[in-house]
């Protein structure tokens, strides 16, 4: 049996089926669980810099968007506990 990682797991499905049935019955504050999450980002392998961190928010820009589009349209924001730019390698949390 391989090794799983949670960083690779995604959520069961019984559970989230359970969840949204004990919503369903009145519970409203069924919550899946809390978690935190880092993410560390690498330095690029390339000049292009497609990925930022900032604080508790990733950004991410979509390589196939053209150069002048906005960011609105180019960029993601995805929320994290912590991003650590690729500056700081070798630190711990």
């Amino acid at each position: 049996m391989q090794p799983r990682s949670a960083r690779y797991e995604a959520m069961p499905s019984d559970l989230v089926r359970m969840t949204n049935e004990l919503d369903r019955l009145g519970g409203g504050d069924a919550r899946l669980g809390k978690c935190e999450v880092l993410c560390a980002v690498r330095p690029s392998a390339t000049e292009e810099q497609l990925v930022w961190a900032e604080r508790d928010c990733v950004i991410v820009r979509d390589p196939r968007a053209p150069p002048d589009a906005p960011a609105a349209q180019a960029l993601r924001r995805y929320g994290v506990s912590l991003a650590l730019p690729a500056e700081a390698r070798g630190l711990f949390v």
